[in-house]
């Protein structure tokens, strides 16, 4: 109510009502309900808000800051003057408004007495900081601003930083010198962030060689720095902080991962995210720098690290580190670093990758040996080699392998693979060959362009009885990828099994529970359940998918 009379009053444009409301014996709402309508007209009648610098002076706290809020909100410039002295108001409310209102003004006279109102909140209260900063920045005094780098205040300088920052101006560029870790860090942050000052790239990219501050938020706005530099010692520098000890291991792989990307970065800035335009350096540089340092890094690097300057080596095509790399294959080392060893090699298209991938499928752990076998068949290599690699895992490798193997085999043309399929068909149909690895080879068995492999596969299949749907389908009760059948339960949108079953409460409730369906029913049942619509018998049960081989 007092709101809508507020505004009637003003479309009124009843000046004297509100100036009356302003008599310090009316209670402190009515009075600022008067000083908001005298704003309201003094938006299109300037003159309308004199009355409101006399209320500067005021006993009351809140009609000292409301008045100033409104003066600056109208940008009133005869208050300027008196509104200087609020800055040192005993309220800190009023010093706020007082501060705001005259960055509104752009009051070039408030310059000094804002600066030391924040020398003396010393940080005390981050609102009254930032106030002030805001308030120098509209101020707009940039030559005023960056004098402040030798400011004895600490306070000073932030808010000196934040104005630059917003004013998007070079001068932020002194405080990268400042002894105060959090005004370099925030100097650093105003060059590298939302903008992006040019000018203060190079100061910003030579910040990987000083020792007094390394804090991740700057130094990865450094390493950035860097990459955007794209000169022939910023690739330098950036290949000698990577060997530094006595840097965060993060860092050092971020130096490693940016030279990786020197020739041609994203358009996404790497710290920010913010789409800045594809950088295109001279990957001539990139090499130079890595070939002093990779020795060592190989060497003497945590796995993190050498994995990036692994991958650093594929990508820049670096050549002379490929027989480190191959070495890496077999070597002591971790599992990571040794897949990451033969990817690289893989992507460099290195000439002997056949003794690569061979070492890496004789690995004593599964997760070097799958990886290995799942990049045959991108090789570049002669069918009947590729053939060669997989024969010996087909013959002694773990189930995962060998049903990669199988469906590895099922993707080659040539006379050997069917040959080999062949001989496993035999194996399937005399009973000997392992049931979990039944369904990889009948489906790489119906993918082979030969009419042998058809003919022994349908001779396979002609040997199972048709009146029984579990001896139809007898390859899907063992084998297969859990993982694989996982995602297509909760992700799948053509299955959307999850959408009608539950499982650990997880679910829709249009079909059975399954949570422990696996305990209930045996796997000839499930499969016999999957096959035809019909309920088992546990009540309750139905079931909807009459063709297994489509989940």
């Amino acid at each position: 109510m007092r709101k809508k009379a507020q505004f009637e009053i003003a479309s009124r444009q009843d000046t004297e009502s509100f100036g009356k409301a302003l008599d310090q014996e009316n209670p402190q709402l009515q009075r600022i309900h008067g000083i908001w309508g005298l704003a309201q007209i003094g938006r299109h009648t300037p003159d309308a808000v004199k009355p409101l610098i006399f209320l500067l002076k005021d006993d009351d706290s809140e009609i000292r800051a409301q008045a100033a809020k409104m003066l600056g909100d109208v940008r009133y410039e005869p208050a300027g003057d008196a509104l200087i002295p609020l800055l040192k108001d005993e309220n800190i409310r009023v010093r706020f408004f007082a501060a705001e209102a005259l960055g509104r003004l752009s009051w070039q006279p408030a310059i000094e007495p804002i600066i030391e109102m924040l020398e003396v909140n010393n940080d005390e209260d981050v609102y009254l900081r930032h106030g002030g900063a805001i308030a120098l920045a509209r101020i707009g005094d940039v030559d005023a601003l960056a004098e402040l780098s030798d400011h004895h205040s600490r306070a000073v300088r932030i808010a000196a930083v934040v104005a630059l920052r917003r004013l998007e101006d070079p001068g932020v560029i002194r405080f990268l010198e400042d002894e105060d870790e959090f005004v370099v860090t925030n100097a650093a942050r105003a060059i590298n962030d939302d903008a992006f000052i040019e000018e203060g790239i190079e100061a910003l990219a030579g910040m990987v060689e000083q020792n007094r501050f390394k804090n991740e938020p700057l130094m990865r706005r450094a390493i950035n720095a860097n990459l955007y530099l794209g000169t022939t010692e910023a690739a330098q520098r950036l290949a000698e902080f990577a060997l530094r000890k006595d840097i965060p291991a993060p860092l050092r792989v971020e130096a490693m991962q940016t030279l990786s990307v020197w020739p041609e970065s994203s358009s996404l800035d790497r710290v920010t995210g913010d789409p800045r335009g594809e950088v295109e350096n001279n990957p001539e540089d990139a090499r130079q720098a890595i070939a002093q340092v990779i020795d060592h890094l190989l060497e003497g690097a945590g796995d993190d690290l050498k994995i990036a300057s692994i991958e650093a080596v594929g990508s820049l095509e670096f050549e002379p580190a490929i027989p480190q790399i191959m070495n890496m294959v077999g070597a002591d080392s971790s599992p990571e670093v040794r897949i990451a060893s033969l990817q690289t090699l893989v992507d460099m298209e290195y000439d002997e990758i056949e003794d690569a991938v061979f070492t890496a499928l004789e690995d004593e752990e599964q997760r070097v040996r799958m990886n290995a076998l799942r990049k045959i068949p991108n090789l570049d290599l002669p069918k009947e080699n590729i053939v060669a690699l997989i024969e010996p895992v087909l013959e002694r490798g773990t189930v995962d392998e060998r049903q990669v193997a199988l469906s590895t085999l099922g993707q080659i043309d040539d006379p050997s693979a069917y040959q080999l399929l062949d001989r496993y068909l035999q194996l399937l149909i005399n009973g000997e060959l392992d049931r979990e690895v039944e369904l990889e080879l009948v489906q790489a068995a119906e993918s082979a362009e030969s009419e042998t492999v058809q003919e022994k596969l349908q001779a396979y299949q002609l040997n199972k009885s048709e009146n029984d749907s579990v001896s139809v389908y007898r390859e899907l009760l063992y084998g297969g990828d859990a993982e694989s059948g996982r995602r297509i339960f909760y992700q799948n949108d053509a299955g959307q099994c999850i959408r009608c079953h539950v499982i650990n409460g997880e679910g829709g409730e249009a079909g059975p529970d399954l949570s422990s369906i696996g305990s209930q029913l045996s796997r000839e049942e499930l499969l016999r359940a999957m096959i035809r619509a019909q309920r088992p018998d546990s009540p309750g049960f139905w079931y909807c998918h009459p063709d297994p081989r489509q989940r």
